[in-house]
């Protein structure tokens, strides 16, 4: 894992830097809801849902995408997990997993 403060990865596709905000070493997602697409892909690419909720809980990387929000960190051993979600409207740790995915898998 890239330890807080270090450079930045660049967002692919948007050619730019984004760091995590301090805010979000305090995120604590209690309860999230999946799609059917994003089940899929976990059951697809080997993802629990106990790695969705380090990622959402802990980040390396966070930033906007396309009216979404997007959740990346990276484990032991260079697994690199991004989370595709939206926050739920009126509850603060709730959230929306849209689509999950594994980057050293070849992102598909």
């Amino acid at each position: 894992m890239r330890p807080r403060g270090s450079a930045a990865r660049p967002v692919v596709g948007f050619g730019r830097f984004a760091e995590v905000p301090d805010s979000v070493d305090t995120m604590k997602y209690e309860r999230l809801n999946y799609t059917r697409h994003a089940r899929q892909r976990m059951s697809r690419r080997n993802i629990s849902e106990a790695d969705v909720l380090r990622v959402m809980n802990a980040p390396d990387l966070i930033y906007p995408s396309y009216g979404k929000q997007v959740a990346e960190d990276v484990f032991e051993g260079g697994r690199l997990l991004r989370i595709v979600f939206v926050d739920t409207p009126g509850a603060e740790t709730d959230a929306r997993i849209i689509s999950t995915i594994d980057l050293e898998e070849g992102g598909s």
